[in-house]
């Protein structure tokens, strides 16, 4: 009896794995679910923290983009607004230069067309002694001339003066190569000791002339001055 007792207590044992095993088993699917169930939600947070910092470096690139597209856009403005105001200069340079090239060639075939005036010519009146005198006398010298009558109260005297002045500020050389001669244009009352007296009171080498009024009046018409005789009580 206790021999065969050992053995069914041996046996078990052997039959006690078989349900152990079924309850392990039932146990270890509930258990199994148990700790599968995180792994979804750690490859989760596994996920959104690998693709995070992708698209935060994607959002970057883009930002960065977006602020160089900018500046480049506010530099290229820049340079454009540089660029047109540079072209309207040397646009406006050129357009007033152009212009006063038109202004020079007009006035010069102005001048072209219009030509020198004719002033001066031949005459022939009498000098202070008595003796007459021509154009001819006065060849290779500038001639400084200045029409006018003894009488005169105020504007013969002060232009008179003038040209004594403007004589005595120039050097000797200069000087001597300008002869200041002073004609009068009322010969009627301007004879020639009147004329001679008159020129005195100015300058010494003031060369004063006179003549008949026919004499005088051509003189005067060959370098363009006019005058009119003034009134018998004057």
């Amino acid at each position: 009896m206790f021999r065969s007792v050992l053995p069914t207590l041996a046996r078990r044992p052997s039959s006690a794995p078989a349900s152990s095993m079924l309850a392990a088993s039932a146990l270890a699917r509930p258990l199994s679910g148990i700790t599968a169930r995180p792994a979804p939600a750690a490859a989760s947070w596994r996920r959104t923290f690998a693709t995070a910092p992708q698209e935060s470096v994607k959002g970057n690139k883009v930002r960065s983009y977006a602020e160089s597209e900018g500046r480049f856009s506010s530099l290229a403005y820049r340079s454009l607004g540089l660029m047109l105001l540079t072209g309207a200069a040397i646009y406006l340079y050129f357009d007033i230069e152009k212009e006063k090239a038109r202004q020079v060639i007009e006035a010069r075939n102005a001048d072209q067309a219009v030509g020198k005036p004719k002033l001066g010519g031949p005459f022939s009146l009498i000098d202070t002694n008595g003796k007459p005198v021509t154009d001819a006398d006065f060849r290779g010298k500038f001639m400084l001339l200045y029409f006018g009558f003894t009488n005169c109260p105020d504007v013969c005297p002060e232009e008179l003066e003038k040209m004594a002045t403007a004589l005595d500020s120039l050097n000797p050389t200069m000087s001597a190569k300008i002869t200041p001669i002073f004609i009068s244009v009322d010969p009627k009352r301007d004879d020639i000791a009147a004329v001679r007296d008159y020129v005195a009171e100015f300058h010494p080498r003031l060369v004063g002339l006179t003549g008949t009024y026919d004499q005088v009046k051509a003189a005067a018409k060959a370098y363009r001055v006019y005058f009119s005789l003034p009134p018998p009580s004057e």
